[in-house]
């Protein structure tokens, strides 16, 4: 054993990714339970599960909890669906039914899932608050429950927050009388329809404050919905400074001067006629109003405040000072959780160092994705996917093309530099009002997800962008370079046969089945997944794989494409890890260049970038285009490089694309909003 151990280098990178992973699932877990001070449970729950055990609980423990999701809130009756409904529960161990706590509902944007909101669980339920994290409908575990008509933003209607705070408000552990709400982005707009449908059902006690997070029109929604706030209610909003859908809209560049923030505090406080909001404070009818909650004062009355940060929409969830104003916030308007101690804002870390452990498991996940590949093709029926020895592919790199020629580099750098621009900047066009991408590729059952149709179409359009900058390179080689002429571009992505090509695909399957094999016993171990910000992977539904397997086609067309242009971009007389880097440098270079464009106009001006975005009426749709590139940008890197090695591994390209395409398909897939229900066939 000690002997393989010691030969096989891939048994070597394998056991390195499991401590990563070891070390990641311990160090995530203790930092969420706050170590062990906090049980972790996660639920999927059925809406008519949720009712059953409100009704329930409210009678074991003596409350008067009333389900109003059964359609007094004026809404559908959701009552007895069966629609899922998953959540992460935090339970701190000074909540128990002799010393009931106040209770949070928070929920994340669009796009994510509940794990995306741990900065404000972690730090709000290591202060003593019970806390629920939930999957919005169609996102992480939880079903879509719309119609199939059903737009978006009119899907938010529902999000489950108001049973979540109803389930809550039934447990013996839980003060019914201080539950708070909080959101991000699509998160905080259902928190505001789920207080709207507990003011028509009657209810209005049940949620006592509401923080909105990076979504500065949700609570002008109360007045005009209902023509006012809700009496009593305490709102807060968190804007970001650069926020890329409400740097226009809401003008949250200037965000103290702002008609909205304005409007905000005049839901509050009606005489207000200042022409500047001072942040951070609360007002009441009487005005500015000071609360010492380390005191044990709270707010209660209704009242709105205003927090501002310099950052952009998505790392508003991703900042110890927004985690610490919702901890301001909710000590404000719930009070310090009895048996716990004080603990300012500017203690907010805990939930930075389960991010830091979660990408250790990060890390670790990807690194396994080469050695496992190599021991796979030990087996007979991978081995034959194996086409050249390393003997073979010495002899292969010793008649790779010359870099020293001048129409060799030209061809190189302009052709590569063209395709990284193109590329990028034509995912924006796909994104602008009226959403041109789903034009062409429309929401159906079939295609659930309209994040994953966009995508899809524009991997598509990548890759043709490949293959014309590929043949015009080749073209002007060839006229210029009499050894060209014979070289086809495309070489590398012969196929052998129609079987070669199903064994890929198995190939393929079998290295990402192992790969969430790991993921699956990770969370079944200690509870955690791997992520890091805005790119996670994790423990996904079985159900959505129907759905992953109609989008794949689209993913393998992409990554074979881009696997064929990755190892035709290789010369005798550039080390080959050179090249890899030229490679992600044109893979990803003109994200940076959409990046710089748009957060430095958006930094400097507050205003978007007219080279993105020429009319502001789209701009906000657009605005999403930069945001979807964050996880694409590591997982192109991840994959140009996995492509390097298994290639030199095997001489087969087919080897890497399969691996890429239904790894990334998983991981883009899994991680997004899915808006109609599922279909089999």
């Amino acid at each position: 054993m000690k002997a393989l151990f010691r030969k096989e280098k891939s048994i070597k990178w394998i056991c390195l990714a499991l401590i990563f992973m070891i070390v990641s699932g311990m160090g995530a877990k203790l930092a969420e339970n706050n170590l062990g001070k906090i049980k972790v449970t996660d639920y999927t729950k059925t809406w008519a599960e949720m009712a059953s055990e409100i009704r329930a609980n409210s009678e074991a423990n003596h409350k008067n909890i009333e389900v109003t999701f059964d359609g007094s809130n004026g809404s559908v009756d959701l009552s007895g669906s069966s629609y899922r409904l998953s959540f992460k529960l935090l339970v701190p161990n000074t909540a128990t039914a002799e010393n009931p706590a106040p209770a949070i509902v928070t929920s994340h944007g669009f796009y994510n899932n509940k794990e995306m909101q741990d900065a404000y669980y972690v730090e709000l339920a290591r202060r003593g608050f019970v806390v629920i994290s939930l999957d919005l409908p169609g996102h992480g575990g939880s079903d879509p429950n719309f119609a199939t008509n059903a737009d978006i933003m009119q899907a938010v209607e529902n999000t489950g927050a108001e049973a979540c705070v109803e389930w809550l408000a039934s447990q013996a552990y839980v003060d019914e009388t201080k539950i708070g709400l909080t959101g991000h982005s699509m998160g905080s707009i259902g928190n505001v329809y789920a207080i709207i449908h507990l003011v028509n059902a009657g209810h209005p006690e049940y949620v006592k404050a509401n923080l909105a997070q990076a979504q500065a029109n949700s609570l002008p929604m109360f007045t005009e919905i209902l023509g006012s706030v809700p009496d009593g209610l305490q709102n807060g909003i968190i804007a970001a400074k650069y926020d890329e859908f409400g740097i226009i809209r809401d003008d949250t560049y200037n965000y103290p001067t702002s008609s909205n923030c304005i409007e905000i505090i005049k839901m509050a406080d009606p005489s207000f006629d200042d022409s500047t909001v001072i942040m951070n404070t609360w007002y009441t009818a009487d005005g500015p109003t000071q609360i010492n909650a380390q005191a044990g004062e709270t707010i209660d009355e209704t009242a709105s405040i205003a927090y501002w940060i310099a950052t952009t929409h998505p790392l508003t969830h991703f900042s110890s000072t927004s985690a610490g104003f919702a901890v301001d916030f909710f000590y404000d308007t719930l009070g310090i959780p009895s048996g716990n101690t004080y603990i300012g804002s500017e203690h907010c870390h805990l939930w930075f160092v389960k991010e830091c452990f979660n990408l250790i498991g990060l890390i670790g996940f990807f690194l396994l994705i080469v050695p496992i590949a190599t021991l796979l093709l030990r087996i007979p029926i991978f081995s034959k996917l194996i086409r050249k020895s390393s003997s073979e592919l010495a002899e292969e790199a010793a008649l790779l093309p010359s870099f020293k020629t001048g129409w060799q580099q030209l061809t190189f750098w302009v052709c590569g530099i063209c395709i990284a621009i193109i590329t990028a900047f034509m995912l924006e066009p796909l994104y602008i009002d009226p959403h041109l991408g789903n034009y062409i590729f429309p929401t159906t059952t079939l295609f659930p997800q309209p994040t994953t149709n966009t995508i899809s179409l524009w991997i598509s359009l990548c890759a043709l962008v490949i293959i014309v900058f590929t043949l015009l390179s080749w073209a002007i080689r060839a006229i210029a370079i009499k050894s060209e002429r014979t070289r086809s571009p495309f070489a590398s992505g012969s196929l052998r046969s129609i079987g070669e090509l199903l064994r890929a695909l198995l190939f393929g399957f079998t290295v990402v089945l192992i790969l969430y094999i790991v993921v699956w016993a990770q969370y079944d171990i200690w509870g955690t997944d791997f992520r890091f910000w805005t790119l996670a992977v994790f423990k996904f539904p079985f159900f959505k794989l129907p759905v992953i397997l109609r989008y794949l086609p689209f993913f393998l067309l992409f990554f074979t494409v881009n696997a064929i242009s990755n190892i035709s971009n290789r010369f005798k007389d550039v080390p080959d890890w050179l090249s890899t880097i030229f490679v992600c440098l044109f893979n990803v270079g003109g994200y940076i260049l959409v990046w710089v464009l748009q957060y430095g106009t958006m930094i400097t001006t507050g205003d978007y970038s007219y080279v993105l975005v020429s009319d502001h009426s789209h701009a906000m749709f657009g605005s999403l285009a930069p945001i979807l590139l964050i996880p694409i940008f590591f997982t192109l890197i991840i994959s140009t490089i996995v492509t390097r090695k298994l290639y030199n591994r095997t001489g087969n390209v087919w080897v890497a694309a399969t691996v890429n395409g239904i790894l990334n398909a998983v991981i883009l897939i899994t991680n997004t909003f899915t808006q109609l229900a599922y279909t089999i066939a």
